[in-house]
């Protein structure tokens, strides 16, 4: 799910690129844009090319919850992941922690927090995350 996320783009699909080439695993991606009302949309239209991520549009800011459920509804494979647009975390990390989960068929959280969040909120979040990984058996 994004929201105005015209800075981070570009840099998010190159990372997922080279993800996806270093992994050898087959990586289907999904942008959801929740309404962005930065320029967003058309940057994305400019770096999609046809069958390299699937976007889903929001018409209406359905927020983080709502824009993860409703991607979750076009997504085909075993294992889910948000992917921070940020760079939180490095290229390297993420390959190998994307291949130790597969390896090990593992069910893992990864976490950043570039702002304090309200207690309550990280518990929220984990629960819906915990919700949908039993709903969708992911």
């Amino acid at each position: 799910p994004g929201f105005n996320e015209e800075k981070n783009l570009v840099s998010l699909f190159k990372r997922i690129s080279i993800i996806k080439k270093k992994t050898k695993i087959d990586i289907e991606t999904i942008y959801v844009n929740d309404a962005s009302t930065d320029n967003t949309i058309n940057i994305i239209k400019k770096i999609h090319k046809p069958r390299s991520f699937k976007l889903v549009n929001n018409f209406k800011n359905l927020g983080f919850g709502g824009s993860f459920i409703k991607g979750l509804k076009y997504a085909n494979g075993e294992y889910i992941m948000i992917f921070p647009g940020e760079d939180v975390y490095t290229t390297t990390s993420l390959i190998q922690f994307i291949k130790f989960g597969v390896k090990n068929r593992a069910t893992m959280s990864i976490y950043s927090n570039k702002e304090f969040r309200h207690p309550l909120r990280r518990l929220i979040t984990f629960l819906i995350s915990k919700l949908c990984n039993l709903i969708f058996k992911k």
